[in-house]
């Protein structure tokens, strides 16, 4: 039957529906765009001032938000690896679990052991005490042996402008060879697979588990870690993923002169230029450039 404004139940339901969608789809695209945006802005940043051109080089939003969809695309197809493992890792130990309490001496043992664990002592030993323990020395694990060695490479700086240096991951970037900037991105990949790993086991062992003040330190320390940690990635990105790739070019200039090099930024006002040679960058005024002729692309770093 209609209402009274001649509509009928029915379709005032649907459009309700359907205006829900929309503002949902609405939030979640400006939602997706905000973060595709500030994971473009740290990643080219950082990789900016690992080359030494943060102060001169202004980086439009367009380029950020594709930055940022890279950075989202290869971190999470990283971290679906890492998830996999979870998930295989866990139907192997069930499957094993369930094939050794088929037999028969097993199935006695665990029955009787069972009946002597069942306490509240010792199920609050383990929920209040040793899971939260546990986790803790996981956070402490993991920040030895892969955040802290890793996170060094937010020192590095001006490496455009220095001589090469042929320890660490400055002198694998800086030695243009295409092997050391897979090991680079390869050496991202395992991180987010171990992140996806940290995150994914941790939150298991600590989640709604325990209420004691011990259960929540654990908890703090690690939604602190695991933020610390996502803010770490699109930095690492710029440094470890993003390679220093620009287009090679001839410029005329109107005053007949000549000028080569690797555009590392184009605009209305003025063109800057990269001269690997010299380890130089020069900037000319768009009105003083006749012309340019783009003869193709190459690493900052390349030989030759």
């Amino acid at each position: 039957m209609a209402e009274p404004d001649g509509t009928f139940p029915a379709v005032r339901e649907a459009m309700k529906g359907l205006t829900g969608f929309i503002g949902w789809v609405g939030a979640s695209i400006a939602g997706l765009t905000a973060a595709c945006y500030g994971a473009g802005y740290f990643a080219i940043h950082e990789h900016l001032t690992m080359l030494g051109f943060g102060d001169v080089v202004d980086v439009s939003n367009d380029q950020l938000l594709l930055e940022g969809g890279r950075f989202f695309y290869l971190t999470l197809q990283q971290m679906a690896v890492g998830g996999m493992i979870i998930i295989v890792s866990a139907v192997a130990v069930c499957a094993i679990g369930w094939a050794l309490y088929r037999l028969a001496f097993v199935k006695k043992a665990v029955a009787g052991g069972g009946r002597r664990f069942a306490t509240k002592d010792r199920k609050a030993f383990i929920t209040d005490l040793l899971l939260p323990l546990l986790a803790v020395a996981i956070v402490v694990a993991h920040y030895s042996f892969y955040y802290d060695p890793l996170s060094d490479i937010l020192e590095l700086d001006n490496l455009a402008f220095r001589p090469p240096n042929p320890d660490g991951v400055a002198g694998m970037i800086q030695s243009g060879d295409a092997g050391d900037r897979d090991w680079l991105v390869g050496s991202y990949g395992f991180f987010c697979q171990v992140y996806a790993l940290f995150v994914g086991v941790t939150w298991l062992m600590i989640y709604n588990r325990s209420r004691s003040a011990l259960g929540k330190a654990a908890k703090l320390l690690f939604v602190l870690y695991t933020v610390i940690l996502t803010a770490f990635l699109p930095l690492a990105f710029g440094v470890l993923v993003r390679t220093p790739i620009y287009p090679v070019v001839d410029v005329t200039l109107k005053g007949g002169q000549r000028a080569h090099g690797l555009v590392i930024q184009r605009s209305d006002r003025a063109i800057l230029l990269w001269n690997p040679a010299t380890r130089h960058a020069a900037s000319y005024r768009s009105d003083d450039v006749a012309g340019y002729e783009v003869v193709g692309e190459r690493d900052i770093f390349a030989k030759g």
